[in-house]
């Protein structure tokens, strides 16, 4: 039985890796590396506006995953991605993500950890200086 391209070969793939491109590429398991950006699976934030008084705008309230939180799940992320890093590991931490470049077989490796949130292609890796 002959498998579809565009039939990825494990469940999840697809959320994971929503650019069809680069899961193919995933898919393939080449050795070729590329940079991409990881996401990190956080809990959501949860933003409330409060209105104030008439010419003072609205007080933001922003609630839910906390900053430490936040950090330490990226943490636990970059040190396992450390390993399939070709090079350096950029850390993202506003964004939540990592920097990295990375293989096809590791790329797979990567996607299948709790805490990746989304796998997509980075367009230029941030060089320092």
């Amino acid at each position: 039985m002959e498998k579809k391209a565009n039939t990825p070969t494990e469940p999840g793939l697809a959320t994971v890796v929503p650019d069809s491109e680069l899961r193919e590429w995933l898919e393939s398991g080449a050795d070729e590396p590329r940079e991409l950006i990881v996401e990190v699976r956080s809990p959501p934030r949860q933003i409330s506006a409060t209105p104030r008084a008439p010419g003072h705008g609205r007080l933001v309230n922003i609630a839910g995953s906390s900053a430490a939180g936040r950090e330490d799940r990226l943490r636990q992320l970059a040190e396992f991605v450390t390993h399939f890093a070709c090079g350096k590991l950029t850390l993202l931490k506003a964004a939540g993500a990592l920097a990295l470049r990375t293989s096809g077989k590791d790329a797979r490796q990567i996607a299948r950890h709790h805490l990746v949130k989304s796998i997509r292609p980075n367009r230029r890796l941030g060089q320092p200086g």
